[in-house]
């Protein structure tokens, strides 16, 4: 889905398809993305994948935002940390269905997300993100942090 993101992305900087056309069929992959999430966790059998198969799209709908509206320095980076994040989920999610143990994947993500946190704050006292942005992004990011904390068998 990644490819066809960055073939949609040329097409727009080449005016062969509209701005427009081009985030209807991006709206629409993040959609069909997070419904196969979805449907992972919930193939498992298990509300504890089910439910980390929901956290794991609302960091992947967090890095849609971050790639959209931040600076390419703050945007590369914390993209990245809440794209290594939603993997570990992941791979949470597979374990799970293998009847393993996923208490330290989910101590994993916490700390990505820990580190995320620390790199807002560098970016918003750098300049590189505004004061609303950086505001925007905690709250999500703590909240995401809150749900992980309370999935049962956590």
């Amino acid at each position: 889905m990644r490819f066809a993101e960055i073939k949609i992305e040329l097409l727009t900087r080449r005016n062969k398809i509209c701005n427009e056309i081009a985030k209807y069929i991006v709206f629409n992959l993040h959609e069909i993305r997070n419904n196969i999430i979805i449907m992972m966790g919930a193939s498992t059998d298990s509300e504890l994948a089910y439910e980390i198969g929901v956290l794991e799209v609302e960091l992947l709908n967090l890095r849609d935002y971050i790639e959209q509206e931040l600076p390419y320095c703050a945007r590369k980076y914390l993209s990245k940390k809440i794209w290594h994040a939603s993997k570990i989920l992941e791979i949470a999610i597979f374990r799970i269905s293998e009847g393993n143990d996923v208490e330290c994947l989910l101590k994993c993500a916490q700390w990505m997300l820990d580190k995320t946190m620390n790199k807002i704050d560098c970016f918003l006292e750098g300049g590189k993100i505004s004061e609303a942005q950086a505001n925007y992004l905690k709250v999500k990011v703590l909240e995401i942090m809150g749900k992980i904390e309370n999935l049962p068998n956590y």
